[in-house]
């Protein structure tokens, strides 16, 4: 089965333009098979905000439940501490270093001519 490349719509074979969106055949994809691209750069915001927020999904309910077993034991400050400024402290680490560790990755990228994936 073949479907455009720009819109997803399904197309008969053979045919020379998408039905719905126009574009030419040669923008038609076959799903059935692979077709590999080459990985030359990556976004480095959205890098970013990918790791920002898995630092902060993993970081905020651990940092609450070391804090939680201090507070129990009798360590109040030190354990609002740990559950404000342990996540605060990780997820703006997170930020910063994805944020440079990504522009360093593209420069990387362009040395090497990139990353070749396959795709569907």
């Amino acid at each position: 089965m073949e479907y455009c490349g720009h819109c997803g719509s399904e197309q008969d074979s053979g045919a020379t333009f998408c039905g719905e969106c126009g574009k030419s055949v040669g923008e038609i994809q076959n799903t059935g098979s692979l077709e590999r691209k080459t990985v030359r750069r990556i976004g480095i915001w959205s890098a970013t905000k990918v790791s920002t927020v898995t630092y902060a999904v993993l970081m905020i309910p651990i940092c609450f439940l070391i804090g939680l077993v201090m507070l129990v034991s009798g360590s109040g400050g030190e354990a609002f501490g740990i559950m404000i400024g342990l996540p605060i402290f990780y997820i703006t680490a997170a930020l910063i270093f994805t944020a440079i560790g990504t522009w360093v990755f593209n420069i990387v990228l362009g040395w090497t001519g990139g990353i070749e994936v396959d795709v569907s």
